[in-house]
């Protein structure tokens, strides 16, 4: 597999900014997923990974080498989009095949390497099939197979499970994560579901705007937003947020009229840079030397999960 680099990748239509100084580091097997709303970007990125679209500005590496002129077909990279993309006209075993036969692989040859993989996929029983005959998630499967054969430096994924039903995604989502860790992959997975984003990554980029809002782990974006936007998107059903005025005295903090009682002095506890207290709001724009992250503990105490101060108190009810 591969680790790659993305250092200050911009991308331009014109005078239209869409991608602005993208710089992330996925390293070898880790599974990425670049979530955000529609518009935010991510999609773009994922096809200039992939050699689909120019780069603007910046530098992409797979491997220490750098990509910005290597063409699509040399990256070495397999490719997983939201419509299947089976040729119609081929059995299972044979669209799963198709990549070895266009590389001048021999007939035994494919047929170890479709049966190993069949296997894998759990499909190896309706090889013969053609895509008509198949579920929506078994045609996935059969994409996603298609990409494995190849044995290529990095997975990409575009939204692969949006055309299918809610329990077949829960499902299908399982075995995407069972087949990272069992062929051990680089992926990059696009998606606008950030169930499909918590469940499935190592690491979460999220991206509104052309820019990323935070990058980090599931439990990071969960627990400790940067800011409001990250704090607003991620969990269901979304944080709430009230403009209010907080007062600190000794160890009461005020917000608009209600109070709660902490364990701890604020104004002499210089190290506590995040304090968890059982109370749900969300203030931005304060002027405090710290920041309060919200959730249900019965006192505050210092946390060390939270790096860095935001300045915000930010809570989950």
């Amino acid at each position: 597999m591969a680790k790659l680099t993305l250092k200050n990748l911009s991308k331009n239509y014109g005078q239209v900014n869409v991608l602005n100084n993208i710089n992330l580091d996925i390293e070898d097997c880790e599974f990425l997923v670049l979530v955000g709303p529609s518009g935010c970007g991510k999609s773009t990125l994922l096809r200039m990974i992939a050699g689909l679209e120019t780069i603007s500005g910046g530098e992409l590496f797979i491997d220490d080498k750098l990509m910005n002129n290597v063409e699509a077909r040399q990256r070495d990279i397999a490719m997983v989009f939201q419509s299947y993309a089976l040729y119609p006209h081929m059995s299972v075993a044979q669209n799963i095949g198709f990549p070895l036969r266009i590389r001048g692989k021999s007939v035994d040859e494919i047929d170890i390497a479709v049966k190993r993989i069949a296997k894998i996929i759990g499909l190896d029983d309706i090889l013969h099939r053609k895509p008509k005959e198949l579920s929506g998630g078994q045609r996935q499967r059969v994409a996603m197979g298609r990409a494995i054969i190849r044995n290529p430096k990095v997975f990409l994924f575009d939204e692969p499970l949006s055309n299918l039903d809610a329990k077949l995604r829960a499902k299908m989502r399982l075995q995407i994560r069972d087949l990272h860790k069992l062929v051990s992959a680089t992926s990059v997975y696009v998606t606008h579901d950030q169930i499909e984003a918590m469940t499935l990554a190592d690491k979460v980029v999220l991206l509104n705007e052309g820019k990323i809002q935070q990058a980090g782990t599931p439990l990071e974006l969960y627990e400790c937003p940067k800011n409001i936007f990250v704090a607003g998107f991620i969990g269901s059903p979304e944080m709430n947020f009230f403009n209010g005025h907080i007062e600190i005295d000794k160890n009461i903090i005020t917000y608009s009229g209600y109070s709660t009682s902490i364990s701890i002095n604020l104004g002499r506890n210089d190290s506590a840079k995040h304090l968890f207290f059982n109370i749900s709001l969300k203030c931005n724009n304060l002027n405090l030397p710290l920041s309060y992250a919200c959730a249900t503990r019965a006192h505050a105490s210092p946390d060390a999960r939270c790096p860095g101060d935001t300045a915000n108190a930010a809570g989950r009810g």
